[in-house]
C-alpha cells in the first residue's frame, strides 16, 4: 500500500524548472498569469500548474521576498536624504504653509512608524529568547 503524504514536485524536469523561472520572472514583473504564460509560451493550464506546485510557490515566495528585501535597502539608504528634504521644506521660509505641514506630517508619520517597528521587533526578539530558554 503506498504511503500518504505530500504530492512530490513534479518540477523534476529541466524544461519545467525552466518554465517555473520564467514563470516567476514574469509573475514578479507584475503580469497576469495569463499575460505571463503568453510571454513564456506556455498554455494557462500549465501556468496553474506550475503555480499549485509547493516547490513553485516556495521558489515564488523566496524570489519576491529577495525583491522586497533589495527595494527596502535601497529605501534605507535614501532615509538621511528624505530626512533633510523634509527639513530643508520646513525650514525653508518661501514655502508654502500646506508644504511645511505636509512635510512634517509625513517626517512624524515614518518617524512613528519606525519606532512601532523598532518596539515590535525588541518584543519578538524578547519573546524568541524566553521560548528558546524554555526549550532548554
Amino acid at each position: 500500500m503506498r504511503e500518504m503524504g505530500p504530492k512530490p514536485s513534479k518540477l523534476n524536469t529541466t524544461r519545467a524548472r525552466d518554465q517555473q523561472e520564467r514563470l516567476i520572472g514574469e509573475l514578479l514583473a507584475g503580469k497576469t498569469l495569463s499575460q505571463a504564460c503568453e510571454a513564456i509560451g506556455i498554455s494557462r493550464n500549465t501556468g496553474w500548474r506550475l503555480r499549485r506546485d509547493p516547490e513553485f510557490q516556495q521558489t515564488y515566495r523566496e524570489a519576491r521576498e529577495s525583491i522586497l528585501d533589495a527595494a527596502l535597502d535601497q529605501l534605507s539608504d535614501s532615509a538621511v536624504v528624505f530626512c533633510q528634504t523634509l527639513r530643508q521644506v520646513c525650514e525653508d521660509p518661501n514655502a508654502n504653509g500646506s508644504a511645511k505641514a505636509t512635510a512634517a506630517r509625513n517626517g512624524l508619520e515614518a518617524l512613528f512608524k519606525l519606532s512601532e517597528q523598532r518596539d515590535v521587533v525588541r518584543r519578538l526578539e524578547a519573546l524568541e529568547q524566553v521560548a528558546a530558554e524554555g526549550r532548554k
